[in-house]
């Protein structure tokens, strides 16, 4: 189905229109969920964070009144909970220390990756998911891909050659806890998992978990999160 729109010089509203026209088009073709195979929290909420999306379109929309913004942000916080726990247990699986390894390292990455943190870069991750029909199983490794990298970067910040922090949560920081050394090893450890981890997802091709690498690679690397890093370190 062509998609028609009307392009203005300084025009603001023509990612709007595309958003528009791309979720009639969904409609059209009557893409439903794959029930069956969505994650049992996620599921009774997908209808909800795609009714939040085409809603957030709508120029004309009335105002959500208090008590229905109350239910929807109650929802999605309880979703977050789950998906929270769900994200903590396959992250404990894929941090476990294999035979011959240094459990020091081990040690190490889980005391800072198991922490706590509300997990919202999983949770989009796997929201986004449920609203194309995908598979809970597909998402994950990819959503604890991304958690560790986001860790690890959390690691490295906090080391006194950056932001020089003691604290995060409340707890030590990983340099406080285990050492400089332990710690700097430790990120790098943590950055390399989270690739092997992406490149190791046996739910989706071989093609996806490869542009999901590339995808992963480039976000964090000196053009991305690196590279947010070097501007915050010049402006000290």
């Amino acid at each position: 189905k062509p998609i028609h729109l009307k392009l203005d010089p300084g025009d603001n509203s023509v990612l709007v229109e595309l958003s528009k026209q791309m979720f009639a088009i969904e409609a059209d073709m009557q893409i439903q969920p794959m029930e069956e195979n969505i994650h049992e929290a996620g599921c009774s909420n997908t209808k909800l964070l795609h009714s939040l999306s085409v809603s957030s379109l709508e120029e004309d929309e009335p105002e959500v009144n208090v008590s229905e913004k109350d239910g929807y942000e109650k929802k999605i916080t309880e979703l977050m909970k789950e998906d929270a726990k769900l994200i903590e247990a396959s992250l404990c699986e894929y941090f476990k220390a294999p035979e011959g390894a240094p459990t020091e390292i081990y040690e190490a990455m889980r005391y800072s990756l198991l922490s706590g943190g509300k997990r919202i870069r999983p949770f989009l991750t796997l929201s986004f998911c449920r609203m194309h029909g995908g598979d809970d199983k597909a998402a994950i490794p990819f959503a604890c891909a991304i958690e560790t990298l986001h860790t690890y970067s959390l690691i490295h910040d906090d080391m006194p050659c950056l932001d020089d922090d003691d604290y995060r949560r409340g707890t030590l920081t990983n340099h406080k806890k285990f050492g400089e050394g332990m710690a700097m090893l430790c990120g790098d450890g943590m950055q390399a998992s989270a690739y092997e981890i992406a490149a190791s997802n046996s739910y989706v091709s071989a093609g996806a978990a490869l542009d999901a690498v590339r995808l992963l690679a480039s976000s964090a690397g000196p053009a991305g999160m690196v590279g947010g890093q070097v501007i915050d370190l010049i402006g000290e």
